[in-house]
């Protein structure tokens, strides 16, 4: 088995036309899955594309995980885990620093956090021009924790401990979350 994890546009590059035609070409079958980790039970959208390659597996049994996965896990479940549950209730919003100028950067707790990036745990800047859509105030807003990051991305309590923050920042943004990582291997076996 061969287990490729990146994001959705990594189906549209060169690199994954040529390496999906070498594990054709060497007789692997393949199926790609599109999950979002927050119908896995992590408290965050975070959409990632995976590609199964088995040798000598049915195939029949790969079409059955992909029908599984499109109907289950590509999409956020109404009762998703929220990042109010990882920071226990205390909260109403926390900030997260927004991809460009006009995204928002105070979010609600009240439902799953956005992807979690490698500046996770940036503080808001000492100038901050609010957006319309920000859930709050930014001097209300809760400042993630590593270990709140690390709870939003499944991490076990205590996981990151004696790790610094800019490194526990860099690695929950680069992660594939551990309860995703457990549904795709499961799958697997």
């Amino acid at each position: 088995v061969v287990i490729v994890e990146n994001v959705p546009e990594l189906l549209r590059s060169c690199a994954w036309t040529e390496a999906s035609a070498l594990l054709v070409g060497a007789g692997y079958s393949l199926v790609v899955l599109r999950i979002n980790a927050a119908a896995c039970g992590v408290a965050q959208v975070r959409r990632r594309v995976f590609v199964l390659a088995t040798l000598g597996c049915d195939e029949s049994v790969l079409r059955a995980v992909q029908r599984e996965v499109l109907s289950k896990y590509n999409a956020t479940p109404k009762d998703a885990r929220t990042v109010r549950d990882c920071l226990n209730g205390s909260k109403s919003t926390f900030w997260y620093a927004a991809r460009n100028k006009q995204s928002p950067c105070v979010f609600s707790t009240d439902a799953p956090c956005p992807t979690l990036r490698c500046n996770c745990l940036s503080s808001p800047p000492p100038v901050y021009v609010a957006r319309h859509d920000d859930a709050g105030p930014v001097n209300a807003a809760h400042v993630l924790t590593v270990d709140d990051a690390a709870a939003i991305a499944s991490f076990p309590k205590g996981y990151f401990d004696g790790v610094s923050k800019t490194a526990a920042a860099k690695f929950i943004g680069n992660c594939v979350c551990p309860k995703v990582a457990e549904t795709v291997a499961g799958w697997c076996k």
